[in-house]
């Protein structure tokens, strides 16, 4: 079987029409899996973290339009609204990268609002990594999530941070839009 996303009879196709990924949780890039298909790909990034470099837009996604805290964390890229699980952190090695350097204060909205400004009527996929913010984002996101056909979600089964959804919660409001869990990609210590 062709892979859509590197085979060149689909280039044609995907010159007129490009996959349309929303990327919450940009400040690391593309994710390598999603490489193959950068070049067919238009991106719709989302990072309010504003000690990210890039060409995003600069707000949270979250279930209302509103600013919330956020704990800016010593590794850029585990910074969350939720406050983390030093706790249950200190039992990992390089739990120093999850340390609060700063509170600051960051603008959020749904999803549904920043796509409609951005005059995106068709999004594709929904890459979300936002550190335990992802279930109030898809809240957020009722009307994209009835479109598109593909959601990649970083979840946690224990509390990395404190009060954040776990994966059921998320798979179960997920399901409400005949999404099924597909595949999964352990990441662990």
């Amino acid at each position: 079987m062709a892979n859509i996303f590197i085979d060149e009879k689909f280039s044609k196709i995907y010159e007129q029409h490009p996959l349309i990924l929303v990327d919450a949780g940009a400040s690391g890039g593309i994710p390598k899996r999603w490489k193959m298909a950068e070049k067919h790909l238009k991106t719709i990034s989302f990072e309010p973290d504003g000690r990210s470099q890039g060409d995003f837009l600069r707000k949270g996604l979250y279930n209302k339009k509103t600013e919330l805290d956020i704990y800016l964390a010593r590794k850029k890229t585990v910074s969350s609204v939720f406050k983390p699980n030093k706790d249950f952190l200190a039992l990992f090695p390089n739990s120093e990268r999850f340390d609060t350097v700063e509170v600051g204060k960051i603008e959020v909205d749904i999803l549904d609002n920043q796509l409609k400004e951005a005059k995106v009527n068709d999004a594709d996929f929904i890459k979300i990594d936002i550190q335990g913010a992802e279930l109030a984002a898809f809240e957020g996101a009722g009307e994209t999530l009835e479109k598109i056909f593909g959601v990649e979600a970083e979840v946690e089964f224990v509390y990395q941070y404190e009060g954040q959804p776990l994966f059921c919660q998320i798979d179960a409001f997920l399901r409400k839009f005949g999404f099924e869990f597909w595949d999964i990609e352990p990441v662990h210590w």
